[in-house]
């Protein structure tokens, strides 16, 4: 475990590092000091727990500023095994420079569970390989070894994923499960749904038209459902195909980018128009807890209305004559 963090001061004439927010710039030095993070410039990333860090910060706010690192290159995140790194850590840390510092960073690299992060490790040991032949690290055989494995440059957008067959058709999304076409390799993952009718029409079956108000209905001046009404909260908009959800940080920095930066009660960020794949992440889950929670508050709050309305029952309604109705819970005129 480390016990110090070292931060080089010529990090100010670093000009993409100088145009950062204040709160990049913050999340990037707490990451590297980080009681997590090991000799390999990876820790394990999880938003809230850092919010905590800091008296102003929130989880979105924590997402919003690593999106800025992300974008800058100075950090990747693994989403799907929690982890984070700090891409040049190996570079500017010093490790290489000690044969010992370079066996240990080699031995906690085996620890990594990110595959892409690995890969973008040994991309930056290869750079250095090269340009520092001479260092006293590479007389590690555990950090020689290293280099041979397989590497990722960062800069270069859409890596391929070495478990796509390259004979599959590229039209076909590999991540979304169902029926397998023969062609196709045996290895992908899905199986047909026996229980779905291929005659059936698979377009959306429209909504049927409200019917009108009647007269003497009224709804009350919370706008919510009567007492013994269920309330859903906010309802997901079912995924457009021409606004497909992001899969990870790198595709949520071009949506937040066109974003109110205001954090959104209700809604996951990774996934605002719905989740086709029918699989919620973790902010989905965070979502609908806050939808419930929304939705329970709302209705202790029209009970506790109704109890104090000496104008309406127990069921909200009031007697006028012109019939029953919802009660606002205000004197007339009604």
């Amino acid at each position: 475990m480390r016990d110090y963090a070292q931060i080089r001061i010529n990090i100010w004439n670093d000009d993409d590092f100088c145009d950062l927010t204040p709160d990049a710039q913050l999340l990037y030095f707490v990451l590297i000091s980080h009681p997590s993070m090991n000799r390999a410039g990876v820790g394990t990333w999880h938003a809230g727990r850092l919010a905590n860090l800091n008296a102003t910060w929130d989880k979105h706010r924590v997402n919003l500023a690593a999106v800025e690192l992300i974008d800058a290159y100075f950090i990747v995140i693994d989403e799907e095994t929690d982890e984070f790194l700090v891409r040049t850590f190996v570079r500017h840390d010093g490790l290489m420079k000690q044969r010992n510092m370079a066996t240990t960073m080699a031995r906690e690299f085996a620890g990594v569970g990110s595959r892409r992060i690995k890969s973008l490790i040994v991309f930056e040991l290869q750079k250095l390989h090269k340009e520092f032949p001479e260092w006293k690290g590479w007389e590690s055989a555990e950090a020689v070894g290293l280099l041979s494995k397989r590497a990722i440059d960062p800069t270069v957008k859409g890596e391929p994923n070495p478990k796509v067959d390259p004979s599959v058709d590229p039209k076909v999304n590999p991540s979304i499960k169902g029926k397998v076409n023969a062609s196709v390799d045996p290895t992908v993952k899905g199986e047909p749904n026996p229980k779905v009718d291929p005659s059936v029409d698979p377009s959306p079956t429209p909504a049927p038209t409200p019917a009108p108000l009647q007269e003497g209905e009224n709804v009350g001046g919370d706008g919510g459902p009567g007492e013994g009404e269920e309330e859903t909260g906010n309802e997901t908009k079912p995924s457009d195909s021409n606004d497909p959800p992001f899969q990870n940080l790198d595709e949520l920095a071009a949506r937040f980018a066109g974003e109110q930066t205001q954090k959104q009660r209700g809604i996951c960020p990774r996934h605002p128009n719905g989740n086709p794949t029918g699989e919620p992440c973790r902010m989905c889950g965070q979502a609908k807890a806050e939808r419930a929670e929304d939705a329970q508050s709302k209705k202790q709050a029209r009970r506790a209305a109704i109890d104090e309305c000496e104008l309406c029952d127990d069921n909200g309604m009031r007697i006028t004559s012109g019939g029953a109705k919802r009660c606002n819970h205000q004197q007339p005129p009604f």
